[in-house]
């Protein structure tokens, strides 16, 4: 899984370890990740702020689902 952090003009990918056994169980994990590490900004802004400050949440990648975890 990558997640998407927009900050000072750019876009940057940040890549996590984590493997899933489909894509459904980490579109879940993903929404549920959104919700603990941003907070919406209701009109005019209509974005996901950074908890911790480093930048907006655009969002994330699906990528290591149906695979084995690296050994």
């Amino acid at each position: 899984m990558d997640l998407i952090i927009y900050k000072e003009g750019l876009y940057h990918l940040y890549s996590l370890d984590i493997y899933f056994n489909n894509v459904m169980e980490c579109l879940d994990y993903g929404n549920i990740l959104r919700e603990k590490v941003a907070t919406y900004l209701d009109n005019p802004e209509n974005r996901w702020v950074m908890k911790n400050g480093i930048g907006d949440w655009f969002g994330f990648i699906c990528q290591n689902y149906g695979a084995e975890a690296p050994q």
